[in-house]
């Protein structure tokens, strides 16, 4: 019974680790995700050719058939763009019904029927994404507790498996990191081939312009979050250890 035991803990460990590890990365895309200082100072940028993302969205305004729509898309300023892609992030999050915003009452057609089916199929990944969230939170939460009722016991069996878990899941997210730099298009192309059905390969687009530019500084921004995020539970860990040693010992 007590060989038991001593493994449930050293699993309820391994699940604490695994996780932060969730929870950390989902809050590491939440933020530069929903910041819309991230996104205004993307489209200030400017290009080789002397344009600013903006100056590309507007020339999708002569593929949109819907006047109204095509004469937002022609006026876009970059608080309007902010606003735009801001309005798309929430509709990832589920906190709109529809990817086209409505402005000053009349519902806009900005996008295509292939760029509205991809969007369709990001908000699904994005809806499992938050219920994976949901239970990592409910796990961490449950081992937390267990943690610091049965920290004796933690402290003797399972003090060291939460950095054996965490260097274990570091270099598994290293790996992948290698193999999606040395070949950054296939690593693309079978991510999405992986999670979505529908048409994601466009050559033109409102959504396509719009988000195009802002994957390179995304991603250094959320790995960055993320080992700072985990650098700071290895930290926590640590230090937790240091103070039941001079408990127990």
């Amino acid at each position: 019974m007590d060989r038991f035991l001593k493994i449930l803990g050293k699993v309820g460990a391994v699940f604490f680790v695994l996780s932060f590890v969730i929870l950390s990365g989902f809050v590491s895309v939440l933020i530069p995700a929903t910041s819309t200082a991230f996104y205004r100072a993307q489209y200030r940028k400017v290009d080789e050719n002397g344009y600013t993302p903006v100056d590309y969205v507007k020339r999708q305004s002569y593929f949109i058939k819907d006047e109204k729509s095509a004469r937002f898309i022609m006026d876009m300023t970059e608080d309007k763009l902010v606003d735009t892609m801001m309005h798309a992030v929430r509709y990832c999050l589920y906190l709109e019904d529809d990817l086209n915003p409505t402005v000053n009452g009349y519902k806009m057609q900005i996008y295509r029927q292939d760029e509205l089916s991809h969007m369709q199929d990001v908000k699904k990944v994005f809806g499992g994404g938050l219920i994976i969230v949901a239970v990592a939170l409910t796990l961490f939460l449950v081992t937390l507790c267990f943690g610091i009722i049965k920290r004796k016991s933690y402290y003797n069996n399972c003090r060291k498996v939460p950095f054996y878990a965490l260097i274990g899941v570091l270099l598994v997210l290293l790996t992948l990191g290698i193999l999606a730099l040395t070949s950054f298009e296939l690593a693309f192309d079978i991510f999405h081939k992986i999670l979505f059905d529908g048409n994601w390969e466009f050559q033109n687009g409102v959504m396509i312009e719009m988000i195009g530019y802002i994957f390179e500084d995304i991603a250094v921004i959320i790995i960055s979050v993320w080992l700072g995020l985990l650098a700071l539970f290895s930290a926590s860990v640590y230090l937790c250890n240091k103070l039941l040693k001079r408990k127990y010992e």
